[in-house]
């Protein structure tokens, strides 16, 4: 008794992020069938930026074989990693002359509660799209994380249409030492957080690239489409903290 008694104050205790699997569909949103959040969307979340760029959602209701149907769809062929949904996003598109960002990145968010000096482990998993004729996504990236905003605070956009210009506190070792290339299976995003004050914090899920350049150093090993307009986008799911 005194063993599990012990084993139980190890535990990760309850994950504060609502639909962190995207498997609940916002009521009387319609289903998936164009880009963004804006017709079918996954409950609890929004994207956090006004620059024109939206996450996309892959729910079920779609139609089979469709754009936004889990599985095969718009950026490649990818099951989920549990359940039947996931979300995605771009992480960063630029322009073949000089590799100037034109495009800019897309983000999730949520609104979540915590409280001051608790420490928070934090995980979600990514999978790198293989690429379609129409969607090649033919680079990888390896600033991916997510970022923990105070209570009140506000994200303004970076000198380029993303965020950034943010550092993210997750992973804890920023940028990761590797390239997210996965595209045939789902890679885990760890670390943990611990929240100075108490109150709503608002989480953000995506690409912080403060050199603008990661996306054009290693081509995605996945695709056979050529870099020419250097693309990364990535399907996302599992969210716990």
């Amino acid at each position: 008794m005194i063993l599990l008694f012990a084993c139980s104050l190890c535990g990760y205790g309850q994950n504060v992020v609502t639909n962190g699997s995207f498997e609940i569909k916002e009521p009387n949103t319609g289903c998936p069938n164009q880009t963004g959040f804006s017709n079918g969307r996954p409950q609890g979340w929004f994207a956090p930026t006004t620059n024109g760029f939206t996450p996309d959602y892959y729910f079920p209701c779609a139609a089979p074989g469709s754009a936004w149907y889990p599985g095969s769809n718009i950026i490649g062929c990818e099951y989920p990693l549990q359940g039947q949904a996931y979300a995605g996003f771009l992480a960063q598109q630029v322009f073949s002359d000089g590799f100037v960002p034109t495009f800019g990145s897309e983000y999730i968010s949520q609104q979540v509660s915590l409280t001051a000096n608790q420490q928070y482990n934090v995980e979600f998993y990514v999978s790198l799209a293989d690429g379609t004729n129409t969607n090649p996504n033919n680079t990888a990236v390896k600033t991916l994380g997510m970022f923990f905003l105070t209570p009140g605070g506000s994200l303004a956009p970076g000198a380029v249409k993303g965020l950034h210009h943010l550092i993210p506190q997750i992973p804890n070792t920023f940028p990761a030492a590797n390239f997210y290339t996965s595209a045939g299976g789902w890679t885990k995003i760890s670390g943990n957080f611990t929240p100075s004050a108490s109150g709503a914090w608002t989480i953000v899920i995506g690409n912080f690239d403060s050199n603008l350049n990661q996306t054009t150093v290693l081509n995605n090993p996945n695709t056979q489409h050529p870099p020419v307009a250097p693309m990364a986008g990535f399907r996302i799911t599992s969210l716990t903290v």
